[in-house]
């Protein structure tokens, strides 16, 4: 067994650690990012619908299972990057209510430890770093903000246009995406949507573009890719983490660190604590790996044979009439915004006895949406170890009442717009979407293994930068709450490293 050494260890190149990579690189600390998979290469396969949707070119290697033993494909792509190289680029901050303790029809979301006010200054941050579009005064739910964003939204269109006319005549008030999307550049490389596309290099603006590659321009950071985290090490008396135990290519590793930083997804990250050392030191709260959360999600799609949708891309627009109330004074309900475009090849993926032909002539008269809400925390959602094997146990949903009233207003609105014909699906629970909430924080240490920083109560070099310290999973994309967290802890782990 090799031993190596470093001063930062980050486990995972996703939204979370890479935007810590960047954060701590001026420091001068050596930091090593251990990145489970590899850089995706320009290609024509990052491009190709049938490649992505219908043989699932990028599926991650590796299995998790059911409490029952099945196992499925593993829900993570694991790239330089992570998930940001194949997701939307929507970019939102949670609303101020979010992070107050939402009351919903059944149950009730946990106030966070922090407020939005506390993380305003790192949203601004954030947003400049992933060159955010969008127009924040179009979006009655907007929180308060210093500043609008830094760019203007990307344009509608002219089908998406007058589709959004559409819903502005029957009262609905649409508003720009808020999108981490350079369109010339993207469309440069081909005419394609980015919802799901793995552009390499090519303007779209994820954690490798953004963050990545800008930190790994500076000398003191490095990547190890193809490197499987096993394990966090840690002292005897359980007070420090002392580096992390990796695979790679065939061979056991240590990396001994001052500081370590895990950052791999909700999912890995709380597999990871779970094959360590933690019931003396972090996991006193019992709960490391429980409640766990990904969103309520559906693609709703409406018809119309008037309707010539002949966009490339559509993701432009969300309506969020019903986030903060049903629209008549009851619970919220959630998040409406553009799919990226569908067409016959990617409806082929999910409808395989249909002929491809026809839901390519069926797809140039629809307009195609994903619906968001919220799920609530709960202690029987979780992640656990059966020996090697990653389990999800994630069988109790949550707020499904909330996300069915959701589905039936948006097929209704649509069929007010003059989309008279609609159809929905409603995503699994495997391989679960914005995943959260797995290691969460709070005050208390009897209750949440981390503290308001993201950093372990009682490890005070280990820090959690990804989605896994979310006390609650709001209803809108969670990227950039990642990102504002993680720059809010790096000034406490740039605070430790100046102390030595």
């Amino acid at each position: 067994m090799t031993t190596t050494t470093t001063d930062v260890v980050i486990i995972g190149s996703g939204m979370g650690g890479a935007t810590a990579a960047l954060g701590l690189a001026p420091t001068g600390a050596n930091i090593t990012i251990l990145e489970r998979g590899y850089q995706i290469a320009p290609s024509a396969h990052n491009r190709d619908a049938r490649a992505v949707y219908q043989r699932n070119h990028f599926k991650a290697d590796g299995f998790w299972y059911l409490p029952n033993g099945e196992a499925f494909a593993a829900g993570n792509r694991f790239c330089h990057g992570g998930m940001t190289k194949f997701y939307g680029g929507v970019l939102y901050r949670f609303r101020e209510r979010d992070f107050d303790g939402v009351s919903h029809a059944e149950g009730d979301a946990l106030p966070w430890p922090i407020r939005y006010a506390e993380l305003e200054p790192w949203y601004e941050q954030a947003e400049r770093l992933y060159q955010v579009r969008g127009d924040s005064l179009q979006d009655p739910t907007e929180p308060p903000r210093k500043t609008n964003l830094p760019y203007p939204p990307v344009p509608d269109e002219k089908a998406i246009s007058h589709a959004r006319a559409r819903f502005e005549a029957i009262g609905l008030h649409p508003s720009a995406l808020p999108l981490g999307i350079d369109l010339g550049t993207w469309l440069k490389h081909g005419k394609t949507g980015w919802d799901g596309f793995p552009g390499a290099r090519e303007g779209k603006m994820d954690a490798e573009n953004c963050a990545l590659i800008p930190a790994l321009n500076y000398p003191n950071v490095k990547i190890n890719s193809g490197a499987v985290v096993q394990r966090v090490l840690f002292s005897p008396d359980g007070k420090r983490a002392v580096g992390v135990e990796y695979e790679s290519d065939g061979q056991t590793q240590r990396l001994r660190a001052d500081v370590v930083v895990l950052a791999a997804g909700a999912i890995p990250t709380a597999a990871i604590l779970l094959a360590s050392d933690i019931d003396r030191t972090i996991n006193r709260s019992g709960q490391v790996g429980r409640n766990l959360m990904a969103h309520n999600q559906s693609i709703v799609i409406g018809f119309d044979w008037r309707f010539r949708n002949d966009s490339v891309y559509q993701k432009t627009f969300a309506i969020n009439d019903f986030y903060l109330s049903d629209g008549a004074g009851g619970p919220p309900l959630g998040n409406i915004q553009a799919l990226g475009r569908v067409d016959g090849a990617i409806l082929k993926a999910g409808l395989p006895r249909v002929p491809e032909w026809l839901l390519g002539r069926i797809s140039k008269h629809t307009l195609d949406f994903f619906l968001n809400s919220e799920d609530l925390p709960h202690e029987r959602n979780r992640v656990r170890l059966d020996g090697r094997k990653l389990v999800l146990d994630f069988g109790h949903r949550t707020n499904m009442l909330a996300h069915r009233r959701l589905t039936r207003r948006w097929k209704d609105c649509l069929q007010d717009a003059g989309f008279h014909r609609t159809g929905s699906m409603l995503f699994e629970r495997q391989g679960p979407g914005h995943q959260s909430g797995t290691v969460r924080m709070g005050d208390d240490p009897n209750t949440a293994p981390l503290n308001r920083w993201g950093q372990a109560h009682e490890c005070e070099n280990l820090f959690i930068t990804d989605a896994s310290p979310f006390v609650s999973s709001a209803a809108v994309n969670p990227a950039l709450t990642v990102a504002a967290l993680s720059l809010r802890a790096v000034g406490k782990i740039r605070d430790m490293l100046l102390k030595g």
